[in-house]
């Protein structure tokens, strides 16, 4: 993140790296202004004048700013609340492929916040952020896999026989006490047709 991003900046006099990176045309100086009138690190802490530097920043393709900038949309903190411009910067930084971003787009979908309701592109997202280790991402795909899982299992129970990969099918005594190992099932038959 701008932590990480401007950690070389913020450990020296920060009057001088101010004015050292407000003259800097880079989006990583940009950011990193920003980060230092966020966090009020050397000046009087300025959300507004934060998200000014973070939004020019944004505007020049840096994914880190385009997430931050998403999150001051999300909460409306320093610019006016406006759920649908998070998505789109959300999105920006998510396309070129930063965990983070893809996080929030996948929590978007999720929430149905700020566009409509997409559970399948919210795991979409959660997997891509999930398989660069964002730990958040990993957290909230095993949460709603369960919560998909136990949807499944308890709305479908009358409907469905499940077939492991032994060929045992289900329900039996593990299905009804809720002991199912969600991995090992192969495929559900549903009045003896296969449905995916």
């Amino acid at each position: 993140g701008a932590d990480e991003t401007c950690d070389k900046y913020l450990n020296d006099n920060p009057e001088i790296v101010l004015q050292s990176l407000k003259t800097n045309s880079t989006s990583e100086a940009q950011l990193c202004v920003g980060a230092i009138y966020y966090k009020g690190i050397g000046v009087k802490k300025d959300i507004h004048e934060a998200v000014k530097w973070i939004q020019k920043a944004a505007n020049q393709g840096n994914p880190i700013a385009q997430t931050n900038l998403g999150v001051s949309y999300l909460l409306g903190e320093g610019i006016e609340l406006d759920k649908g411009k998070a998505y789109e910067w959300f999105l920006k930084a998510a396309q070129q492929d930063y965990a983070r971003a893809q996080y929030y787009v996948g929590g978007m979908h999720f929430e149905g916040n700020g566009i409509d309701r997409n559970v399948i592109e919210a795991i979409k997202w959660f997997k891509k952020a999930s398989d660069k280790n964002y730990k958040e991402a990993q957290e909230a795909l095993a949460q709603l896999e369960t919560v998909i899982w136990k949807k499944a299992i308890n709305d479908f129970k009358p409907m469905l026989i499940l077939v492991d990969k032994s060929g045992q099918t289900y329900p039996n005594e593990a299905h009804i006490s809720g002991k199912l190992e969600k991995t090992n099932y192969l495929v559900a038959k549903k009045n003896s047709e296969f449905v995916a």
